[in-house]
């Protein structure tokens, strides 16, 4: 893990039902944590997220920076 994907898996924890098992889910499926943000529904499904998880994240993020959660 780089030092850049810090700012995504921080900013992941801010997204409502993103709790501790579904972000480790999400963090070994994806190489990077810029890979994760840029993820699309599919690919989530295909890691084993739940519908309302990825509705959320699909809704949640676009209000999210990572740069400024990362600060």
């Amino acid at each position: 893990m780089t030092e850049n994907d810090y700012k995504y898996w921080i900013s992941f924890t801010k997204i409502s039902n993103i709790g501790s098992v579904r972000l480790t889910k999400i963090m070994k499926g994806f190489e990077s944590g810029s890979r994760a943000w840029e993820a699309q529904a599919s690919d989530f499904i295909s890691l084993g997220i739940e519908r309302v998880a990825i509705e959320s994240i699909i809704l949640e993020k676009k209000d999210i920076d990572p740069d400024k959660e990362l600060e």
